[in-house]
């Protein structure tokens, strides 16, 4: 009960399990249970009929054409795909020599499909060139770099063939950076992928952030699906490529590409991929995406600051890397972390804290020499009959 058959109308022929509505014509309904006729006074080529609520049944349907004759059956037009993402015109880089595959398909089963690769410069007849024969086991494969054309169409005995698809390729080679500062002043300004020409060393990590340094001791963020875990390892020159964006206002390098593995995990970590030390009052914004250690901080828990001395802080952001702060932040800790932008101002975003005895900071400027003493836990410093704690302060 309520049911009807949609009839829609097309000079195309219907895909199966696409709507019929975005590819015909309502051109009426016909309801369950009557003897119900049907007249269309537009020119189709096909119909369709379908329900409007579960199954229905009918004793016998009949259509009658004008034409004398059946309408002609087309095989539907391929689809050229890289990767599986169908398209016209694609876009692809790599290093000289690299390939990638491409494939075609068709909607009408047991099609022979049929392809040529063709400068697009120089585009043939397509009516009397040499087209071969498509295998799926055997993708068509363009090579980088180079500019192609693809053509296609899709033949079946009983059928007409289908109308030829086209598609073009430009596959570029990545353009050259040999340093993060290179790829800057040349990334900044155009449309191109970069592929760095120099080792870079993996500093930090967390989740799609990675940070990297090259031999000039410049820091890079790279931001995208990173994919492996790569903290502490070195990517060979020519190993990484990616495309330039903004973050925070700052250059970073975006939907990085891997291209050769980095260093397996049986190698020394390289120097250059540990931290740097500094004091909290000589970071600026301009050590964005540096990985420091601060010696003998303290934490402050009223206004989320790291204390470096008495006369700088630096902001903290604690989620980037999960951190908590110490319980007991009366003690002095070496903190190491990434520098990253708020609001235009340095922050560290802290990645691990060992407490920090500075012992080794301790001189004795008078005649006497400076012991260290535990009491309840705690470190303090003895010199000239006076007591201070490892930040350097007189406890009195």
């Amino acid at each position: 009960a309520g049911r009807t058959l949609k009839v829609y109308g097309s000079n195309s022929p219907f895909s199966v399990g696409s709507s019929y509505a975005s590819q015909g014509k309502l051109i009426g309904t016909i309801v369950c249970g009557k003897s119900t006729s049907l007249d269309v006074t537009d020119s189709y080529t096909y119909v369709a009929l379908a329900s409007s609520k579960k199954a229905m049944y009918f004793d016998e349907i009949d259509i009658t054409w004008e034409t004398s004759t059946a309408p002609a059956t087309k095989c539907t037009t391929p689809a050229i795909k890289c990767e599986g993402m169908s398209s016209t015109n694609f876009t692809f880089y790599g290093n000289a020599g690299d390939k990638k595959d491409f494939t075609l398909s068709c909607s009408t089963e047991g099609a022979t499909l049929h392809y040529l690769v063709y400068d697009p410069a120089n585009t043939p007849d397509f009516a009397t060139a040499n087209f071969l024969v498509y295998d799926e086991a055997s993708p068509i494969q363009l090579a980088c770099p180079g500019n192609y054309g693809i053509a296609a169409y899709a033949t079946l005995e009983g059928y007409d063939n289908s109308d030829i698809a086209t598609a073009t390729v430009t596959a570029k080679e990545y353009a050259s950076a040999t340093s993060i500062a290179d790829w800057i002043s040349k990334a900044a300004d155009s449309d191109d992928i970069f592929r760095f020409d120099c080792p870079l060393y993996v500093t930090a990590q967390s989740g799609r952030y990675l940070w990297v340094r090259d031999d000039a001791g410049d820091p890079l963020l790279v931001y995208g699906s990173i994919g492996d875990y790569y903290n502490g390892q070195q990517f060979e020159a020519g190993s990484l490529a990616g495309s330039y964006a903004l973050y925070q206002g700052m250059a970073e390098l975006a939907s990085p590409t891997v291209i050769k593995p980095v260093l397996g995990a049986d190698y020394d970590v390289p120097e250059k991929t540990l931290p740097v030390e500094m004091t909290v009052s000589q970071i600026t914004k301009n050590d964005y995406s540096k990985f420091v250690k601060l010696k003998h901080v303290t934490f402050n828990t009223t206004d989320n600051t790291v204390v470096g001395d008495d006369a700088a802080t630096l902001p903290f952001f604690a989620k980037r890397f999960n951190f908590t702060v110490p319980e007991n932040i009366n003690d002095a800790y070496n903190v190491t972390g990434v520098i990253e932008l708020y609001k235009d101002k340095a922050q560290i975003c802290p990645i691990s804290v060992e407490v920090s005895t500075g012992i080794n900071d301790v001189t004795a400027t008078q005649a006497l020499k400076a012991q260290k003493v535990i009491e309840n836990g705690q470190i303090y410093i003895i010199a000239d009959g006076k007591k201070y704690n490892v930040m350097g302060a007189e406890v009195k």
